[in-house]
């Protein structure tokens, strides 16, 4: 049988395109499996209460030493409960926020990335704002990527953000959105700790899901974390879904 050119040509195309899907795959799963492992190999031992007068701290256990040999650029270390959300957080010393959009933790090329904090912030501010892929694969961010809808937000856990010089810190979900790239309300880097409550409130006014006991987390908010990620099957597009948790004190 005879095939025309455009037949051999569309042919060709598939089996490139299939080629081309299933290296993504490997590659995707290949740079999982070593950010798996190494969140393995730095849980040196599990979180520790440590009781300082009226508050309760958590020290982690991660070997801080390591981490910034392999790569200064190290800030934090975030956990999700009920999520596989457990990696690294990178603060890029030069300030170049798409920098981990496309590198890994050993300063590799790489498709996966690894979060990273707004440059306008640190690790120990009142307020981190972290970006992370939506993978097709999973991983990364891509648990939260629904976490708009409210059947989805009710399912993620705990966030325990982990700095060198803040141990650990427990913060509950308070409320999540999708949203434009741009939507400036969540890009405050200015709050101090009384003006947490009304900056709460105006996001969860608004907000897809939120929990139910949103109306006493803003009151007893002593810092917040934001996960952002894609919100879209498809890349390129301008919609982020954002997950905002909170500290409160610990009775």
């Amino acid at each position: 049988m005879r095939y025309g050119r455009t037949t051999v040509a569309v042919r060709l195309l598939g089996w490139l395109l299939l080629v081309s899907g299933l290296t993504l795959v490997l590659v995707q799963k290949r740079e999982a499996h070593a950010l798996k492992a190494l969140s393995d190999e730095v849980h040196a031992q599990r979180d520790v209460r440590v009781y300082h007068g009226p508050d309760i701290n958590v020290e982690s256990g991660l070997d801080w030493e390591s981490l910034k040999t392999i790569n200064p650029d190290v800030a934090a270390w975030v956990r999700v409960e009920g999520s596989d959300i457990d990696l690294p957080v990178m603060a890029p010393s030069n300030g170049d926020m798409s920098y981990y959009l496309q590198h890994d933790l050993w300063g590799n090329r790489a498709l996966t990335g690894v979060p990273f904090l707004d440059h306008r912030c640190t690790a120990d501010d009142i307020h981190r704002l972290v970006y992370g892929h939506r993978l097709y694969l999973g991983g990364q961010f891509s648990a939260l990527q629904k976490a708009y809808q409210q059947e989805v937000f009710d399912s993620i856990g705990v966030c325990q953000w982990s700095t060198p010089s803040g141990g650990t810190t427990r913060l509950v979900p308070y409320c999540a959105s999708r949203r434009n790239a741009w939507y400036a309300d969540i890009q405050r880097f200015d709050l101090r700790e009384d003006g947490l409550e009304p900056w709460l409130r105006d996001l969860v006014a608004d907000a897809g899901a939120s929990s139910a006991d949103a109306e006493s987390l803003a009151g007893q908010a002593r810092s917040a974390v934001t996960l952002v990620t894609c919100s879209s099957e498809l890349s390129g597009q301008p919609w982020r879904t954002i997950v905002v948790f909170v500290e409160v004190s610990e009775d």
